[in-house]
């Protein structure tokens, strides 16, 4: 289902989603958006897009964009060191 959503926003050209962080992993801009997972219900997540492949690096079940800014944010702070 992750997969598929983040496909058809980037088909759409990615205008449901915001950027997640201003920081940059590996040059690519980080988004954010919240999505419907059917019966497991709702998620926010963070990924980038390079080329056709998308790589997801935070999934929560914290919709609350302050609350998933705040916990990303610290992971994105140890990707970037990596």
């Amino acid at each position: 289902m992750i997969g598929a959503a983040i496909t058809r926003e980037v088909a759409t050209g990615i205008t449901k989603v915001k950027l997640a962080t201003k920081k940059r992993v590996a040059g690519q801009p980080i988004y954010e958006f919240r999505l419907n997972l059917g019966k497991l219900g709702s998620a926010r997540l963070a990924f980038a897009v390079e080329r056709d492949r998308g790589t997801v690096y935070f999934i929560s079940s914290h919709l609350q964009k302050a609350i998933f800014s705040h916990e990303f944010g610290r992971l994105v702070t140890e990707i970037v060191r990596s």
